[in-house]
């Protein structure tokens, strides 16, 4: 009894507790904050449940229960919330018709797709049963979240430990740092250009309707003077997540720059930036210099080693080679927590690999997008995330199964769906090695090859066309576009974020004791 209540407590918990951080869930419309909760909590639950359901058992009415739940947020109620909150309408009733409206593509392409899959039930597998028909929604959803769960997963499994790497070190994550404040910077000018565009045009003159980024049912009912206003509201949130991760930009490497001025001068007097968490002086010195770094470096090892174990897993998927199976038949000869803790790691790395590719593809710099600290996280993002990390979690669950050898209920239950398809099986035991283009690519950053050939084609078109190049300007922006840290983006990022510490008196007066330098 009391492992099946911290089953079912412990991801409220922790889905409470997290939405607190990101945002303020007294703030949230009742029904929005239930959807979000509740549909953070379905793969919290699989999370915690699943490694369970590997050494003991879980009912399978609990699995059913969490895929359909999961499956009827996702795919009908979510997209209408987000329509609704995303509305720049006042009333409820307008923003329930712009909600309607806007979904009214997606609903119908929803009812085509049913309308395949009960032609192909009735003249392909002869059978028009209910069992049948949701055995090939399950099988068609997992699909759908394995072709993009694959390859999140194998750009996390490098991407992962690299950064714990790089950020173990002071100068790789201050050019980082600097290199990044320029992209942040850029974004920030244009979304002030564009709001400061917009708050001086006036209906009938500088507002031109050609650009509204709503809907077409909001384009038509509102007004200018309404159309305007929806525009500034939506680029001020526009311009919200960038100034938030640019302060958390600078506050970081206010941190570092004092770090590296204590290591010039040869003290051990580390005072932090305003707002940072601070000990003793001498004791912060030697957190960020000894203690942080190798805690680091020793993740990352730890996390290069499961990328190993998952990658190589991958490719013996079905076998018994599979060496996630191998090591988790031998936790299992230990006892059944060891066999638990090493199945809970394994999985779990998986997700957070998922996950962290997830939050990258997803630009930090759009307010609909970006899970920000500090409860500034728009609502919209929230449920964005929400749907992706719903439509990942059982093609994701079901590939990490398959790697081991104890049979599971979920393994059963989901198993003869996903196989009802004539290529299901073939599908669902060979995709996986696809996982190595991500990680090569990764690894070896085949996209900036990419990149280098698309740039010097245009380049070569460029002169071709008999268009006057500068020569030394030519070669610095193919340096800037080409290489991860060039030294114009670290001089000019570097000046950005010295000129922003003085600004928000992250730099104190001299004294005897500061590591600080004008």
């Amino acid at each position: 009894m009391l492992y099946q209540l911290l089953a079912v407590g412990a991801p409220a918990l922790f889905v409470f507790f997290w939405l607190l951080r990101l945002t303020r869930i007294r703030d949230l419309a009742p029904v929005v904050g239930t959807v979000v909760f509740v549909g953070f909590y379905v793969p919290f639950f699989m999370f915690f449940v699943l490694p369970i359901d590997v050494v003991w058992t879980v009912p399978s009415l609990v699995w059913r229960i969490t895929y359909w739940t999961s499956f009827v947020l996702t795919w009908f109620f979510v997209p209408f919330i987000q329509e609704y909150v995303a509305s720049p309408f006042k009333t409820p009733r307008m923003k329930i018709r712009d909600s309607i409206h806007s979904n009214l593509k997606y609903s119908a392409l929803l009812s085509v797709i049913t309308l395949v899959m009960l032609v192909y039930l009735r003249f392909v597998l002869r059978s028009m049963t209910f069992k049948g028909f949701t055995n090939l929604i399950i099988s068609l959803t997992y699909f759908y979240g394995l072709i993009f769960a694959i390859f999140l997963l194998g750009h996390g499994l490098v991407t992962v430990p690299r950064d714990c790497w790089r950020r173990a070190f002071l100068s790789k994550r201050m050019a980082q740092l600097e290199c990044y404040a320029v992209k942040v910077y850029d974004k920030i000018q244009d979304r002030m250009d564009e709001l400061s565009d917009l708050s001086n045009a006036t209906p009938g003159t500088g507002f031109d309707r050609s650009t509204f980024h709503q809907s077409d049912f909001s384009h038509t009912h509102l007004s200018d003077s309404e159309a305007v206003t929806a525009e500034v509201a939506d680029a001020s949130l526009r311009l919200h997540p960038l100034k938030i991760q640019w302060n958390e930009t600078v506050r970081e490497y206010a941190k570092l720059k004092a770090l590296q001025t204590c290591r010039e001068k040869h003290s051990y007097w580390l005072r932090l930036p305003p707002g940072s968490f601070r000990t003793h002086p001498l004791l912060d010195y030697v957190l960020y210099s000894y203690v942080y770094p190798l805690l680091r470096l020793i993740l990352a090892v730890i996390f290069g080693a499961l990328s190993v174990l998952v990658v190589v897993s991958e490719l013996f998927l079905g076998s018994k080679y599979s060496v996630t199976g191998i090591v988790l038949e031998k936790a299992a000869t230990i006892s059944p927590m060891f066999h638990l803790l090493a199945t809970a790691v394994v999985f779990w790395y998986m997700c957070m690999c998922t996950c962290s590719s997830l939050l990258r593809s997803r630009s930090s710099f759009n307010y609909l997008t970006a899970l920000l600290p500090k409860q500034a996280t728009h609502p919209l993002a929230l449920l964005a995330f929400l749907v992706q990390s719903c439509r990942l979690v059982i093609p994701l669950s079901y590939n990490f199964v398959s790697l081991q050898f104890s049979q599971t209920r979920f393994h059963l239950l989901f198993g003869n769906s996903i196989d009802l398809l004539p290529l299901g099986y073939y599908i669902s035991k060979r995709y996986p090695m696809i996982v190595l283009l991500p990680v090569f690519s990764s690894i070896f950053s085949l996209h900036r090859l990419f990149y280098r050939a698309a740039y010097s084609l245009y380049l070569s078109r460029d002169r071709s066309d008999g268009s006057s190049l500068n020569t030394q300007e030519t070669e610095d922006e193919e340096d800037d576009f080409l290489n991860e840290y060039s030294s114009s983006a670290m001089a000019e990022g570097r000046a950005l974020l010295q000129r922003a510490m003085e600004e928000q008196n992250f730099i104190p007066p001299r004294n005897r004791y500061s590591t600080y330098h004008d």
